[in-house]
């Protein structure tokens, strides 16, 4: 019986549960571990390394052909090597992806997209900051990122956090998430 309270708690709050924490469909995160529930890191010293995703969450589509997107990094710390679902094909440095595949690649609850291997570099522990944005240049909005679907069809995609850092390591954990989105976007309806 413990166990199972225990399961039931932990499924209700963010982040310890065992599924994707973003709850809209199509959306863009950067997180620090492969479900997509992990946006923050605290205790990372000087010259240690730690891996961030690049994350579409609950896609609406089985398989996708590519994808946009941009990234910027506030705070000091090194892109050391980025990894990508299909390296045969794209444009990009750490801070502008506009990739295609070779072949459509499947997807899941949490597909990783990109994988960015970062150096924390602030001696005096200070946040470093992850933003997500639309690519440069961009096929829809500089704004949004953007998938490609099989059936060729370019979609504007979400961003986890659209009013603030989608990732932090060593801040004041102040990833806001679609919570504000969503109910911003429920009022609207009604008005």
């Amino acid at each position: 019986m413990a166990k199972w309270v225990v399961l039931s708690v932990a499924l209700l709050i963010p982040g310890l549960g065992f599924g994707v924490v973003e709850p809209d469909p199509d959306s863009f995160g950067l997180y620090f571990d492969e479900n997509a529930d992990v946006y923050f890191v605290d205790g990372v010293g000087p010259n240690e390394q730690v891996n961030l995703y690049l994350i579409l969450t609950n896609p609406s589509q089985s398989t996708i052909c590519g994808f946009e997107v941009g990234m910027d990094m506030v705070g000091n710390a090194m892109v050391l090597s980025t990894v990508s679902l299909d390296p045969n094909w794209g444009m990009s440095d750490y801070s502008n992806w506009i990739q295609g595949f070779s072949q459509p690649q499947p997807t899941a609850s949490a597909t990783i997209l990109l994988q960015h291997n970062v150096l924390y570099m602030a001696v005096d522990l200070a946040p470093v900051e992850f933003y997500l944005h639309g690519s440069n240049p961009s096929s829809i909005d500089p704004g949004y990122p953007t998938i490609l679907w099989e059936d060729g069809v370019l979609q504007m995609a979400y961003i986890s956090a659209p009013y603030g850092p989608e990732a932090q390591i060593n801040g004041v954990c102040s990833v806001v998430g679609t919570e504000s989105r969503t109910f911003g976007s429920m009022k609207s309806l009604f008005r």
